[in-house]
């Protein structure tokens, strides 16, 4: 069921706009939550130093140059989502408005109750 209203969806998107506004609602999305993963770095780290220094967990995998190289990335994706944002705001409003549709989804799906869980 899942694939088919993906499949449904995306023919939707593909059939309403031209390529540059279907980008835009794709990049600012995509580009902000790959800003907030790399943020989860930061908090990752602190627990795990936390976690480290009382002998419970193995120390995580190190990250090369952070935690500068992880808040350059953070910032330049960011001025991305900001730059898109400020360019096209009627389309990033669309990738919004496409994303907070899927709240109500995921709280009908999790109050039913997910097959194999």
């Amino acid at each position: 069921m899942a694939i088919l209203l993906q499949a449904a969806m995306a023919i939707v998107i593909a059939l309403s706009g031209r390529y540059d506004q279907i980008l835009s609602y794709v990049v600012s999305m995509d580009f902000l939550f790959s800003g907030l993963t790399a943020a989860s770095l930061f908090v990752f780290h602190r627990r795990d130093s936390a976690s480290s220094r009382e002998g419970r967990f193995p120390a995580l995998a190190r990250v090369p140059g952070h935690p500068v190289t992880t808040a350059l990335f953070i910032a330049a994706v960011w001025l991305v989502v900001i730059n898109t944002i400020t360019k096209y705001p009627a389309n990033t409003a669309i990738g919004f408005g496409i994303l907070l549709a899927g709240i109500p989804v995921y709280f009908a799906w999790t109050r039913r109750g997910r097959p194999g869980a």
